[in-house]
């Protein structure tokens, strides 16, 4: 007998015979991409050629920024989920949006939701609200973005055992480019926001953002006569970031799921150790 040669791909199930065979399972990132393409192809047959030929360049950016980050996290990929219609559509949901916007439908954060979604480990609940941001997240702009992080940042991040306000300085200092765009929100850019289920106006706010820190660091030290306040006011960056939550009012506001998950992505881009996005989504 003579025993064939075993050859398995990253996204196959390999068995050993009397011959070569080779069971593919889900889809490679080539067969994504070229069906990223074909479905381009058949939403735009009546664009004039030149509108057709940006949309390509759109989605080729995408198709790039996906082949990266496939690179980087091809071990934490279900490919299995590839070959799921609801997946397949959540990705043509993403090509259709670049396709359209380019760089203004956020190609990075829709990529990394694209991620979200055919990750190994995440549940129903995960992949379905990681499928509704896909379809607001390039109706968003940058400074609306920005400000579900900064959110996110004082609703859910601490640093364990702080007890120096000083220790937040240098995770401000990363994120200073969430900062950008949003310190102008108007109003209206708040409703819009709200109107698509990013987040909540509350009539009763919550504590101000002093009594907030000082309850979510019990072990800080303050020096003698000084409060928190004074001690925020002392920091080079993290009094930015206090000025803008208190600018905006934002202990009136309430992120909900969808806006949680879109302000976590955008601040993991300059923390990626700092979250673990299945806190978020449990």
């Amino acid at each position: 007998m003579i025993k064939g040669k075993k050859n398995i791909s990253d996204n196959s199930s390999g068995i050993q015979a009397d011959r070569d065979i080779n069971i593919k399972i889900g889809l490679g990132v080539e067969e994504v991409k070229n069906l990223t393409l074909l479905y381009l192809k058949e939403n735009f047959p009546k664009l004039r050629e030149d509108a057709i030929k940006t949309a390509e360049e759109n989605v080729k950016e995408f198709i790039n920024e996906f082949e990266k980050k496939y690179t980087q996290k091809r071990k934490e990929i279900d490919f299995l989920k590839f070959s799921d219609p609801d997946i397949q559509n959540s990705i043509n949901d993403a090509t259709l949006e670049i396709a359209k916007r380019g760089r203004k439908s956020n190609i990075n954060l829709l990529t990394d939701l694209v991620f979200e979604i055919i990750k190994k480990d995440n549940n129903d609940l995960q992949s379905l609200v990681a499928a509704e941001a896909i379809k607001i997240v390039s109706q968003l702009n940058v400074g609306q973005i920005n400000h579900l992080s900064i959110m996110v940042f004082f609703e859910y991040m601490s640093i364990p055992n702080c007890t120096n306000i000083n220790q937040y300085d240098m995770s401000c200092k990363h994120l200073l480019p969430i900062l950008s765009k949003s310190s102008t929100l108007s109003g209206w850019n708040l409703q819009y926001l709200e109107s698509k289920k990013c987040l909540i106006h509350q009539f009763i706010g919550r504590s101000n953002i002093f009594s907030s820190l000082s309850n979510k660091n019990k072990n800080l030290i303050l020096n003698e006569g000084q409060n928190i306040e004074n001690q925020i006011e002392q920091t080079k960056y993290f009094k930015l970031f206090t000025a803008q939550y208190e600018k905006h009012r934002m202990n009136y506001q309430r992120l909900t799921i969808i806006g949680s998950l879109i302000g976590a992505i955008n601040i993991k881009r300059y923390l990626p150790e700092s979250i673990d996005l299945k806190n978020f989504i449990k």
